[in-house]
């Protein structure tokens, strides 16, 4: 390891069971879920660049907003990330968040950067 870091919001907003991938250049995707207070279960990511300081990720950007709070307990065993190479180099992504219905959802996308 040549570099380690922390990554959290303010307040009581979680980022919570991330999933990270490297690129073949040096980038790093984290998808992770998060929620508080004020913000219904969703899915965020942030992305580290090779230019970026060590130990540092970019702003947080939403991937899916959560649509309503949620009771289940059952949280959190359904992030997964996977890059698919130097040709396309997209991450895609899987994980959780609260759609309207108060339950759970999965959300499958991709990211380019």
């Amino acid at each position: 390891m040549t570099q380690s870091g922390y990554f959290g919001f303010t307040g009581d907003q979680a980022a919570s069971f991330g999933a990270l991938m490297a690129t073949s250049v040096g980038k790093l995707l984290m998808v992770f879920d998060t929620m508080s207070s004020t913000v219904k279960p969703g899915i965020m990511y942030t992305t580290r660049l090779t230019t970026d300081p060590p130990g540092t990720f970019e702003a947080p950007r939403t991937l899916r907003a959560g649509g309503a709070t949620t009771n289940n307990t059952r949280w959190g065993d359904y992030e997964a990330t996977s890059y698919d190479g130097a040709t396309t180099n997209n991450t895609w992504f899987a994980a959780q968040y609260s759609p309207s219905n108060h339950d759970w959802s999965t959300y499958i996308g991709k990211v380019h950067f």
